[in-house]
C-alpha cells in the first residue's frame, strides 16, 4: 500500500470517527490533504509501493489518469513526510508508520466514558472488518489519550476506594465482634455504621448521580465517625443492663448519657466540613457537602436506627452477653 493510499484509509477511519453524535470534531494528517479524492474500489488490492519517481513513470505507462494521479501526489505527499513529523500525526519507528487520529468528545452534557469508548472501539473495528484482508494487512489500531488515560486512572482510584471502604468494614466489623465477644452482636452493630452511606449511595444511583472520587472519599470516613458513636452508644447501653436494666430502659439510659455528647460531635464535625462546600474546585465542594450529609444521617443511625434494633428482639443477643458476664 503506497502513502497516499494509507492516508486515505487513515482519512475513512477519521470520518467514520467524525460521524459518532458524541465526537464534535476530528484531525489527523489527511485532514491537510486535499484531493485524496476518488475512492478505491474496494475489490481491487492496492499497488505495491514503487521504488521512487523512476517506479511512478514506469507504472503510469498504460495506466488509467486516476491511476496516474494517484501516484504523482503520493510522490508529492512522500516530499512532506517529514511535515507530517513535525507536526506530531506522524511517528516512523520499527519499520512501521503510525498515523494520530486526534477526536473531541462535545462539552454538552455528562459522558460516559466507558461506553464512550467502547463505542468508539466498536464503530472502527466494524469499519476495518468491512475491508478486504489486503487493505488493512499489518493495520492495527491503539486507543490513547487524554480521555482514556483520565477514565483509567479515575476508574482504577475509584475501585481502590471501594476497596478500602470493604476492607475497613470488615476490620471493623471483626474488632466489633471481639469487643462485644459474640459474632451476632458484632455484625448486628455494623448496620447504623452501613445506615448512612446506604442512604446517600443508594440514593445516588436510584437517580443515577455519577460517583466520582470526592464522593467515595467520604464513605470510609462516615463509617469511622459513626463506629465511634455506636460504640459510645454501645457503652452506656451495657452498663445500663449491668446495673439490672431492662432492655428498654438501657436504651433509654444510652440514650440520655450519649445524645448530647453525639449531638456536639456532629455539629462540630459537620459544620466545620460543610465549608469545604464553598469550594470552587467540584470534587472538594462535593466532598464538604456529602460528608455533612453523612454525619447527620449517621446521627440518625445512632439515634434512631440503633436504639430501635436494641429495643427489637435482636437486641437479646446483647442482651444475653452481658448476662453470662454478670
Amino acid at each position: 500500500m503506497i502513502f497516499v493510499d494509507r492516508l486515505k484509509l487513515v482519512q475513512e477511519i477519521q470520518h467514520e470517527v467524525a460521524g459518532m453524535d458524541e465526537i464534535a470534531a476530528t484531525m489527523s494528517a489527511a485532514t491537510f490533504v486535499p484531493g485524496l479524492e476518488p475512492e478505491q474500489d474496494a475489490e481491487t488490492p492496492p499497488p505495491a509501493e514503487p521504488p521512487g519517481l523512476l517506479g511512478v513513470l514506469g507504472r503510469a505507462v498504460g495506466a488509467s489518469p486516476e491511476r496516474i494521479e494517484r501516484y504523482v501526489l503520493n510522490s508529492r505527499l512522500k516530499d512532506h513526510l517529514q511535515s507530517f513529523i513535525e507536526q506530531g500525526y506522524l511517528q516512523e519507528a520499527d519499520q512501521q508508520q503510525l498515523y494520530r487520529i486526534s477526536a473531541r468528545a462535545t462539552g454538552h452534557g455528562a459522558v460516559d466514558q466507558a461506553g464512550f469508548l467502547n463505542s468508539v472501539k466498536s464503530r472502527v473495528e466494524s469499519f476495518l472488518d468491512g475491508k478486504p484482508s489486503e487493505w488493512i494487512a499489518g493495520v492495527e489500531v491503539r486507543y490513547t489519550g487524554m480521555v482514556p488515560l483520565f477514565f483509567l486512572a479515575q476508574r482504577e482510584l475509584l475501585d481502590g476506594l471501594f476497596r478500602s471502604f470493604l476492607l475497613a468494614f470488615v476490620l471493623i466489623a471483626v474488632l466489633m465482634i471481639v469487643v462485644l465477644r459474640s459474632a451476632g452482636g458484632g455484625l448486628l452493630a455494623m448496620l447504623p455504621s452501613l445506615f448512612p452511606a446506604a442512604v446517600v449511595f443508594g440514593f445516588m444511583g436510584h437517580f443515577d448521580w455519577k460517583v466520582d472520587i470526592g464522593s467515595m472519599l467520604t464513605a470510609s470516613a462516615a463509617m469511622g465517625i459513626a463506629v465511634d458513636d455506636t460504640v459510645h452508644f454501645l457503652t452506656w447501653f451495657r452498663r445500663g443492663l449491668d446495673q439490672a436494666m431492662s432492655r428498654h430502659d438501657a436504651v433509654l439510659y444510652g440514650w440520655r448519657r450519649c445524645s448530647g455528647a453525639m449531638l456536639q460531635t456532629t455539629a462540630i464535625g459537620g459544620l466545620g466540613l460543610a465549608v469545604y462546600a464553598t469550594s470552587s474546585f467540584q470534587p472538594i465542594a462535593q466532598f464538604g457537602l456529602l460528608i455533612f450529609v453523612l454525619l447527620v444521617l449517621a446521627l440518625v443511625g445512632d439515634l434512631v436506627f440503633l436504639p430501635a434494633l436494641l429495643a427489637s428482639p435482636a437486641g437479646r443477643l446483647f442482651q444475653a452477653r452481658s448476662t453470662r458476664s454478670s
